[in-house]
C-alpha cells in the first residue's frame, strides 16, 4: 500500500525505474506499471512494404498474454531510396485465420509515423497507439503502409528468419486485380522486428492524484516542446501524444521570449481557439467551427507572410487561418470606397513553438524556414509618381509582358524588354482606385531595373462616352507579324461607368509598329462582350492557338478561360476552371491573372481574396487580397499549391505589407519573373496606392508541388 504522504518520494525514485517503464499514475492505493511484450530479435535484413503492388502494407501479428491496454509501439524500419518518402500509417487489428480481419473500415486504433523521422539505416521509432481492450490469449495484428506507395522510395521491416514461429506475418497484395487487395501470409520468412508497452489499467477508486516520472511520453504540465525566434516564413510541425483527461496543446506564434505578447491556436479535444496575449492577458478572439479528435494530433503551422495557417491531423486543407493576428489599428478615409487603413503593423519576426498542459508529449517537432526565390525587394521595381496631378499619380500596377507570341518575353534589337503598366491619378473618390485608369510602359534588359518610356507619359486612355469611357486596363500584350512586319498590340478591358455588367463593358485592341506607341484602337471594338469578359484577366498565345484567361462573377469571382484561332473568334468555356474555397484564404474571389506552359503543364497565379466575416474581434470585416499558384495538365482538374498564399501580404512598414494582387510573370532562362501589384502602409492614406513589386524564382520552385 501506498500512502498519499509518500508521493514526494515515488516521484523521486519513479525517475530512477529501470528502462524507465513506469508512469507513475497513483490512483489511490494503487501504482500502474507498464510491461512489455518483446518480439525483437537480432536479424538485419528486412522486408519491404509501401510499394505499388504485391507490397503495398506489412503485417505482423502478435499474442496479448494478458487483458491489457496498448500504450506504446516500437518497429525497426529503414527508407529504400533516394526521392520523397511519404509518412506511413500505423494500425492494429483483430486476426482472423493469423491474418488481418479486414482491409478496409475502422481499425481498433491508428496512428502516424513521419518519414522525415526515419533514415536509410535501420531505425527504431516508437510512437503512442492506444488501445485499452486487448484480451488474454488473443491475436492482433500490426499494419504498417506508407499513405502515397512507391516502388522507388518505399521502407523495409526489420525480419529474422529464426524468429518465433509461432506469430503470423505476411504482406498486402493488390496486383491481381481483385476489387479489395489480399493478404498473404508470409511466416515461413521470420518475424517483423517489434515490441509493445502495455499496462493493466486501474479502476479508480476516487478522484486520481497524478504523479509523472521520468517516462518519455508524458511530459511536465506546461512544458514547452520548442521555442525558437525565427525572422520570414516557416513551417512548423510536430505530434502530440495525449492521455488523461482534458490535454490541451497550444501553437504560439507571433510571440515575444516571455510568450506575454502572442497568438496560440489551443487544441483539445472537441474544441479549436484562437487565443491572443497582450500583456500576458488572454483573450479568446475566435472558436474556430473544426473540432479537433481525442489525440494524438499531427499538428502543420505554415506562415506565410502576414497568414498563419494551421493543419490537424492531415487534413485535406488549412483547418483555420488567420491574417494579421497581432492586432491592428484602423481609421477610414471619407468617400465611396472607405477602405480602412492600418496604424500597427505585424512584426516580421517572433517566437514560435509548441507547449502543452496536462499528460502531454511532443515527438518530431521541426521548424523549417521557407526559402522562396529571391524575395521582394524593400521598394516597388516601379512606383507611382506620387506627383499632383501625373496620371499614375496615386497607383501603378502591372498590365501586361510584352511577349513574342510563343509565350516568352519579346526583346527589341536593342536587347530590352517591355512591360505595360496600368497607372491612376487621384481625381476621383468615386472609383476604386482613387481616379482612372491609363496604360503607360516601361522598359527593361535585365527584367530587374525598369525605366520609363514615351517620357513617363501613358500610351492609351479611355474614349470618352465610349464603351471604355473612363479607364482602360492592360491584360495581354503580344508581337504579331503583319506583311513580315512587326505589329504591336494591347489587349485591354474597358471600363465605361454603366453598361449590363457594372459598366465592364468588354475587351479591346489597340495597335502600334512601335512597342512605346502611339496606339490605335481597334475599330471592332469591343472584340469580347461584357458577358463573357470582365476586367481581370491574361491574353496569351500558345501553340498556334490565343487564350484569353478571363474573370465572371457568379456569387464570388471565378476563373474562366477561352480560346481562339485567331484575334476575333473565341469559343467561351462555359464552366469555371478555378472558383473560391469556402472558408479559405481565397474563399470569395479567384481571379485568373497569369497563366504560362511549363512542358505539359499550365501554372495559373490568380489572386484570391476573403472577406473576414465574423473575424472582427481580430480585424474589421474588410477584403484580404492575395496572390495564389495552380497548376492543371488539362485546363480543367486544377491543384493549389501548398504554399498558398504564394505572393502574401509582408509584416513590416512594407509597400507590399496591406495586399496583393494582378501577378504577371514572365519565364526566362532557369527564372521566372513575377510582377505583381501591391499597397503597403500608407494604402489610402489618403488614397489607394499602389506600385509593381518582384519574386524572382528558379523555375523549379515554381513547378514542385
Amino acid at each position: 500500500m501506498i500512502r498519499l504522504g509518500e508521493i514526494g518520494r515515488i516521484r523521486s525514485q519513479a525517475k530512477n525505474l529501470a528502462l524507465g517503464l513506469c508512469l507513475a499514475t497513483i490512483v489511490p492505493w494503487r501504482l500502474l506499471c507498464f510491461e512489455l511484450i518483446d518480439n525483437s530479435h537480432l536479424g538485419e535484413k528486412g522486408v519491404p512494404f509501401g510499394k505499388s503492388g504485391k507490397e503495398l502494407a506489412r503485417y505482423q501479428t502478435f499474442i496479448a498474454d494478458k487483458n491489457r491496454s496498448l500504450e506504446t509501439v516500437q518497429i525497426k524500419i529503414r527508407k529504400v531510396g533516394n526521392g520523397d518518402h511519404s509518412d506511413l500509417s500505423m494500425k492494429l487489428y483483430e486476426t482472423a485465420y493469423e491474418k488481418p480481419a479486414r482491409t478496409q473500415g475502422k481499425p481498433l486504433a491508428s496512428t502516424i509515423v513521419f518519414a522525415n523521422s526515419i533514415g536509410s539505416d535501420w531505425t527504431q521509432i516508437r510512437v503512442p497507439l492506444r488501445f485499452t481492450g486487448l484480451q488474454a490469449g488473443k491475436r492482433y495484428a500490426l499494419v504498417v503502409t506508407q499513405n502515397y506507395p512507391s516502388n522507388s522510395n518505399h521502407f523495409e521491416w526489420c525480419w529474422n528468419i529464426d524468429a518465433s514461429k509461432r506469430l503470423a506475418s505476411g504482406r498486402l497484395d493488390q496486383s491481381h486485380g481483385e476489387s479489395e487487395p489480399q493478404w498473404i501470409a508470409e511466416s515461413h520468412q521470420g518475424n517483423c522486428w517489434m515490441k509493445l508497452r502495455v499496462h493493466p489499467g486501474t479502476l479508480a477508486l476516487g478522484r486520481p492524484t497524478k504523479i509523472r516520472a521520468n517516462y518519455p511520453l508524458v511530459r511536465r504540465s506546461a512544458r514547452i516542446a520548442e521555442s525558437k525566434s525565427i525572422e520570414g516564413d516557416f513551417i512548423l510541425q510536430g505530434t502530440v501524444a495525449v492521455q488523461g483527461p482534458d490535454p490541451t496543446a497550444r501553437v504560439f506564434f507571433a510571440a515575444s521570449n516571455d510568450r506575454k505578447d502572442a497568438c496560440f491556436f489551443s487544441i483539445k479535444k472537441g474544441h479549436l481557439s484562437l487565443i491572443r496575449a497582450k500583456g500576458g492577458n488572454e483573450t479568446i478572439i475566435r472558436q474556430e467551427s473544426f473540432r479537433p479528435p481525442l489525440g494524438p494530433w499531427k499538428l502543420r503551422l505554415q506562415k506565410r507572410g502576414i497568414y498563419y495557417l494551421l493543419n490537424i491531423n492531415d487534413q485535406d486543407d488549412w483547418v483555420t487561418w488567420v491574417a494579421h493576428p497581432s492586432g491592428e489599428v484602423f481609421y477610414s478615409v471619407p468617400g465611396r470606397f472607405s477602405w480602412r487603413s492600418y496604424s500597427a503593423l505585424e512584426p516580421s519576426s517572433g517566437y514560435v513553438g509548441l507547449e502543452g498542459t496536462g499528460d502531454i508529449a511532443f515527438s518530431d517537432v521541426q521548424i523549417s524556414p521557407i526559402g522562396l526565390g529571391t524575395g521582394s525587394p524593400d521598394i516597388p521595381v516601379v512606383s507611382y509618381s506620387d506627383i499632383q496631378g501625373t496620371w499614375n499619380e496615386s497607383q501603378c500596377f502591372p498590365g501586361a509582358v510584352l511577349e513574342d507570341g510563343n509565350g516568352k518575353a519579346y526583346r527589341d534589337k536593342q536587347g530590352y524588354a517591355y512591360l505595360y503598366v496600368n497607372g491612376s491619378d487621384a481625381g476621383s473618390d468615386e472609383q476604386e482606385s482613387g481616379g482612372v485608369i491609363r496604360i503607360g510602359v516601361v522598359r527593361s534588359r535585365d527584367l530587374v531595373n525598369w525605366d520609363w518610356c514615351n517620357r513617363g507619359n501613358f500610351v492609351l486612355e479611355a474614349t470618352k462616352g465610349a464603351w471604355d469611357g473612363v479607364s482602360v486596363f492592360a491584360n495581354g500584350a503580344m508581337a504579331v507579324v503583319d506583311g513580315g512586319t512587326p505589329k504591336f498590340m494591347i489587349q485591354y478591358a474597358g471600363y465605361g461607368g454603366n453598361g449590363t455588367a457594372g459598366g465592364w463593358n468588354g475587351q479591346g485592341y489597340a495597335f502600334s509598329r512601335h512597342p512605346e506607341g502611339p496606339f490605335v484602337k481597334d475599330a471592332k471594338n469591343p472584340v469580347i462582350g461584357s458577358d463573357v469578359g470582365m476586367h481581370e484577366g491574361h491574353f496569351t498565345k500558345v501553340s498556334n492557338l490565343f487564350y484569353y484567361f478571363r474573370t465572371l462573377f457568379h456569387k464570388g469571382d471565378r476563373a474562366y478561360y477561352s480560346t481562339g484561332t485567331d484575334l476575333y473568334e473565341w469559343t467561351h468555356n462555359p464552366r469555371p476552371i478555378l472558383s473560391p474555397k469556402p472558408g479559405a484564404w481565397d474563399g470569395e474571389h479567384v481571379r485568373a491573372r497569369s497563366v504560362n506552359k511549363v512542358g505539359n503543364t499550365w501554372y495559373l497565379l490568380y489572386e484570391g481574396a476573403s472577406r473576414d466575416v465574423g473575424r472582427e474581434a481580430i480585424m474589421p470585416e474588410r477584403w484580404w487580397d492575395s496572390v495564389g499558384l495552380a497548376k492543371s495538365k488539362d485546363l480543367t482538374t486544377w491543384i493549389r499549391s501548398s504554399l498558398n498564399p504564394f505572393i502574401p501580404q509582408q509584416p513590416g512598414d512594407r509597400f507590399d505589407s496591406t495586399w496583393t494582387g494582378w501577378p504577371r510573370m514572365v519565364l526566362e532562362g532557369e527564372n521566372a519573373f513575377i510582377y505583381y501589384a501591391a499597397g503597403g502602409y500608407d494604402f489610402m492614406k489618403p488614397r489607394h496606392q499602389a506600385g509593381v513589386g518582384l519574386l524572382v524564382l528558379p523555375v523549379a520552385q515554381l513547378t514542385g508541388f
